[in-house]
C-alpha cells in the first residue's frame, strides 16, 4: 500500500509539473515553466498564493516572451556576432554559478566546529548590558512627588506612566510616553544610568 501511495504521489507531482496552462504557436507553457519564471523574477512568491489576475499576468508575460522569442529568431538574431559573445558570457556565468553551488553544497560544518569558532571568537558575540526605560521630566519636586503618588495608587502602572508622560513631561520623549528605547549604561548620564540599571523590571524611581 505504501509503495502504491508513493507511486500515485509521484505521478500526481509529475502531472502537476507538466500541466499545460497555455499554448503559443504550438509550444506548451507548463506549470513548471511558470514556477521557474516566478522563482527568477519574483523571489519568494508562489503561483498558488497569487490572485487570479496576478496568475494571468504571469501567464501573459510568458506568452509575450514566447512571441518575442519567435520574432527574434525570425529576424536572425542568432546570427548576430554580438549574440555569440553574449551567449558565451551567459554560459560562463551559469557554469561558475553551478560550480559554486556544488562546492557550497559539499561543505559540511559540524556542531563541534561551530562551537570551537564561538569559543575562539566569543568577544565578537558579546554586547554591553542594555536597559529599556521611560522617564517623566518635571520642573519641581512637588510635581514629581505628586506623579509618584498617582503611579503608586494606579492598578496599571505602565499605562498610567505613559499617560502622565504624555500629559505632564517637559522632555522631548513626552510624545512617545516617555519611552527612551534600549540603551547601554554608558550612553546616559551616570545618575540616570545607575538608577535605571539598579531597578527591576516594572519598578519606578525618582
Amino acid at each position: 500500500m505504501y509503495k502504491l501511495l508513493l507511486i500515485n504521489l509521484l505521478l500526481s507531482v509529475s502531472i502537476w509539473a507538466t500541466e499545460v496552462v497555455a499554448t503559443v504557436n504550438g509550444k506548451a507553457i507548463t506549470r513548471q515553466d511558470i514556477d521557474r519564471f516566478i522563482a527568477k523574477s519574483i523571489p519568494g512568491a508562489k503561483y498558488s498564493m497569487m490572485t487570479h489576475s496576478q496568475q494571468q499576468k504571469v501567464i501573459n508575460q510568458l506568452i509575450e516572451r514566447e512571441l518575442y522569442l519567435k520574432v527574434a529568431k525570425k529576424e536572425g538574431i542568432e546570427n548576430d556576432p554580438q549574440f555569440a559573445i553574449e551567449l558565451k558570457k551567459v554560459k560562463e556565468n551559469l557554469m561558475l554559478d553551478m560550480w559554486m553551488k556544488k562546492r557550497l553544497d559539499n561543505i559540511k560544518i559540524s556542531n563541534s566546529k561551530i562551537w570551537d569558532y564561538y569559543i575562539n571568537h566569543s568577544s565578537k558575540f558579546h554586547r554591553s548590558a542594555m536597559a529599556s526605560a521611560r522617564h517623566i521630566l518635571v520642573t519641581t519636586r512637588a510635581e514629581a512627588r505628586e506623579i509618584i503618588r498617582e503611579l503608586e495608587t494606579s492598578s496599571n502602572i505602565k499605562a498610567k506612566f505613559i499617560q502622565l508622560a504624555k500629559n505632564r513631561s517637559t522632555g522631548p520623549s513626552a510624545k512617545n510616553g516617555g519611552d527612551l528605547g534600549w540603551f547601554p549604561k554608558d550612553q546616559m548620564v551616570p545618575e540616570f544610568s545607575n538608577a535605571t540599571f539598579a531597578l527591576r523590571k516594572g519598578q519606578i524611581t525618582h
